[in-house]
């Protein structure tokens, strides 16, 4: 592994509905954003539901708050399932690659920062409005099955086919956006048996990749408590099998007195590699 250090911000689900975001005002990402970059923050992973409503202007104005402090091309991010709700993802991709960031839905790219060979790639894994209303008529008990059956599906093979592409490339560290949280041990409360198939394979392929550094990065959660769809997931990162897991939901790190994006290490695996489960404090590099 090469010596340079690459730090980095994550971030997800700001919900941005006009000139304030459900979670934080657009000064108060501004902000946050400035910190990250204090801290020495090269880029700014973003994991998705950036706007509220789906709407394209809701997007241009978070967009354009994170790239002013970032520059254009250090702002990669995947849409989320608030992005779907209007129907205009497609306005919504082409206003944010006008602005600057980096759209990596079911994609991958490289980049090197600092020396390092950095893959970032990148998976919605949400339904379509439509979807999601249909689910949500099922028994609470049927909806994560009938939801992470069309997600895998859909996601899932292009994921695979990303990752091995980065894999074939040699890069030192990978970074995955994706926008429902992917690691199966972040899911509490659930069962591993009823663990849903895009979760499982996500985390076992990016577990068993070669690179040095791998970080999952997801949000959505927003460490519901009660909910049958959307389990509590443990919000701070851990390490399993070289994977660095990190839920950063907008009110999550709120919850639990925490900077709005996260700011760590791309190799922080590699100075801690320790399993962290249920509610443990992060791994030493995180600030």
């Amino acid at each position: 592994m090469k010596s340079s250090e690459v730090r980095f911000g994550a971030m997800a689900d700001p919900h941005c509905g006009g000139e304030e975001a459900l979670y934080g005002s657009l000064q108060y990402w501004k902000t946050e954003a400035q910190k990250a970059k204090e801290k020495g923050a090269s880029f700014l992973a973003l994991a998705g539901d950036i706007t509220h409503r789906g709407k394209p202007e809701e997007a241009a104005l978070i967009a354009g708050v994170l790239v002013d402090v970032f520059g254009k091309g250090n702002v990669f991010t995947v849409l989320g399932n608030h992005d779907l709700l209007s129907g205009q993802e497609r306005q919504i991709k082409r206003i944010l690659e006008r602005r600057g960031v980096v759209v990596m839905d079911d994609k991958a790219t490289v980049r090197v920062i600092n020396g390092q060979r950095v893959g970032f790639i990148g998976m919605n894994g949400s339904v379509s409005i439509e979807e999601h209303s249909a689910i949500a008529k099922l028994p609470p008990e049927a909806r994560p099955q009938a939801f992470h059956a069309i997600t895998a599906r859909r996601y899932l093979p292009q994921f695979l086919e990303n990752l091995a592409a980065l894999e074939r490339s040699q890069v030192d560290a990978i970074v995955a956006l994706i926008h429902i949280p992917i690691t199966r041990h972040q899911y509490s409360d659930l069962p591993h048996d009823r663990l849903h198939e895009m979760t499982d394979q996500t985390a076992l392929a990016l577990e068993s990749a070669s690179a040095v550094a791998k970080i999952a990065v997801g949000g959505h959660s927003h460490s519901s408590r009660g909910n049958p769809m959307w389990m509590r997931l443990d919000p701070v990162a851990y390490t399993e099998n070289g994977l660095v897991a990190l839920n950063v939901a907008g009110p999550t790190s709120i919850y639990h007195g925490r900077d709005g994006i996260e700011v760590m290490s791309l190799f922080a695996s590699q100075h801690e590699p320790v399993r962290r489960l249920r509610n443990s404090a992060p791994i030493s590099d995180v600030s």
